[in-house]
């Protein structure tokens, strides 16, 4: 998922970037190499085909009445689609999500078990979509069907067999945009080809701009505009919104372009994504990486707090929070008047509760605010853990976006994050910060990403052997009601679920010992398939 609403952000500061088209329209760009970070087709023809009374993506399935087939049949339609609409000229590239790093799993963990919360029954005995999760019957039957069919279209069709077409699907580990960034960083060929990704992620800006590939293009729908006979689209021009940046924010006298595009990802994890919590102080997302930025410029000039794709200056970052703690309090304060859902504790805190305009004493938002976390604002050994974990956080997603990650088992233990006062007090004192990201932990397993990431309602789709885990002495770990924090949230699926941390290390000691090799289980390869 990404950043909420990053593509609006994009859209209102270069608007130049993204341009419409269409199915009908067609596709005016020479590409070399089309990617589709495809779970979002996977999740809208599903959507279509159970819950739409005139599904449009059915209508190239020929009515076959097993409703599953429909919905393999409108996938596999509407990935040729868009071969034939992008006609790229070398590779064919399909991701379909594998087994996640944990910290992504504890975001999808949030997700799933919010939706299970609001779904009816007749909902989830029509289709839960909890099935789109690696490890399931369902996603082993999809994943068949489109190896079938790539395999009968690259022997039959031209346009198919022209380039070299490769699938990785939910047994292959790693998120689908994730793959497809690897692929293409070990591409001798990959700064002079033109390439061209499919998807809705917010992720998939950050990806394609931590390539550094000057010639770069997303496709995505227009979600807020449809029509029936047609399909709209976003054209992206990656290239251009690299140097609207640079140009923005690069400064006079920078010459590192690289180094400013890494920095604007770097900040742009403060807003939160799907691995850490916004900082209390960038609660609006347009309005929080417009500040952010402007205040790198003015902090560092042509300084840089990343360091290639592989570190970061710890000194710079000190630097740059330390200007940014300044205006936490006001920052803070301006969200009183901005609450789609109250913020009792930001209310609570108010110097004056007659005259909101007075702020808020930062000293009682912090105790408010860390009794939340359940972190004693008094205990000096808590708060730092609490600032540690999240510089860590840091250090781990910087990597995660311009590496192949190493560290699956790594993920941010809480719920919320610190205070910038806090940070900056933790960073100017600490004398060591240990690296996470490159600590050698191994994939986990489909069944273990199962058991982290679906509900209670949802658990017959995990196998047998393993649904007793949600009765047994684990049950804690699996609540069938919890509460979400709605506070300083602008949109009710914003919420926090506050559910407890899954402790991988325990679900593997409980795991029962039987069926371990099912096959569903197992990690797989890409099918690479060539004519």
């Amino acid at each position: 998922m990404g950043i909420p609403r990053f593509f609006r952000f994009i859209n209102e500061q270069f608007p130049h970037v993204a341009k419409s088209t269409s199915f009908n329209s067609g596709f005016k760009l020479a590409v070399d190499n089309l990617y589709l970070d495809a779970n979002g087709i996977l999740h809208n023809c599903s959507r279509e085909i159970y819950f739409s009374k005139t599904p449009r993506l059915a209508r190239s399935t020929n009515g076959p009445v097993n409703k599953e087939t429909m919905v393999f049949k409108a996938i596999t339609a509407y990935i040729d689609q868009l071969l034939q609409y992008v006609k790229p000229r070398k590779v064919f590239y399909i991701a379909i999500d594998g087994p996640a790093p944990l910290a992504k799993q504890s975001q999808q963990r949030q997700r799933r078990y919010k939706a299970a919360l609001e779904k009816t029954e007749d909902e989830m005995q029509t289709f839960d979509s909890t099935c789109i999760t690696p490890g399931t019957v369902f996603m082993e039957r999809v994943s068949k069907f489109i190896c079938e069919y790539i395999k009968k279209r690259v022997a039959s069709d031209p346009q198919w067999g022209a380039v070299t077409v490769i699938f990785s699907g939910p047994d292959v580990p790693g998120e689908g945009e994730h793959k497809i960034v690897q692929y293409i960083r070990e591409q001798p060929s990959s700064r002079n080809d033109v390439h061209c990704m499919y998807g809705l992620d917010a992720d998939l800006f950050m990806l394609s701009l931590a390539t550094h590939c000057p010639k770069f293009y997303l496709l995505r729908e227009d979600q807020f505009r449809t029509v029936w006979n047609d399909t709209l689209f976003y054209t992206v021009d990656i290239k251009k919104l690299r140097r609207g940046l640079i140009e923005k924010w690069g400064g006079d006298d920078c010459k590192s372009g690289d180094s400013l595009i890494n920095d604007f990802i770097f900040i742009c994890f403060m807003a939160g994504n799907d691995f850490l919590h916004s900082l209390p102080a960038c609660h609006d997302l347009s309005e929080s990486i417009d500040f952010l930025m402007d205040l790198r410029l003015q902090t560092l000039k042509c300084e840089f707090i990343t360091a290639g794709p592989q570190n970061y200056n710890l000194g710079n970052l000190t630097e740059f929070l330390s200007q940014l703690a300044k205006s936490e309090v006001q920052i803070i304060s301006g969200q009183f008047y901005h609450q789609n859902f109250p913020n009792l504790t930001l209310n609570s805190s108010l110097e004056n509760p007659l005259q909101p305009s007075f702020g808020i004493n930062l000293a009682k938002y912090r105790e408010l605010y860390y009794k939340k976390a359940n972190v004693d604002h008094k205990n000096i050994k808590q708060v730092r853990a609490l600032c540690k974990n999240y510089i860590q956080g840091l250090e781990w997603v910087h990597y995660y976006y311009h590496n192949k990650p190493k560290n699956w088992g790594w993920y941010y233990p809480y719920h919320y994050s610190p205070l910038v006062t806090d940070l900056v007090e933790y960073l100017t004192t600490t004398t060591k910060l240990s690296r996470v990201s490159t600590k050698e932990i191994e994939p986990i397993k489909p069944f273990e990403q199962l058991l982290c990431v679906v509900p209670p309602r949802s658990k017959n789709l995990l196998p047998t052997f393993l649904q007793g885990m949600y009765t047994g002495i684990l049950k804690e770990w699996f609540p069938l009601e919890f509460p979400i924090d709605l506070e300083g949230k602008t949109r009710e699926w914003e919420g926090i679920g506050i559910l407890p941390f899954i402790d991988i290390q325990r679900i593997r000691e409980e795991y029962p010992k039987g069926g371990r090799n099912l096959k569903r289980n197992n990690f797989g390869v890409n099918h690479i398939f060539k004519k």
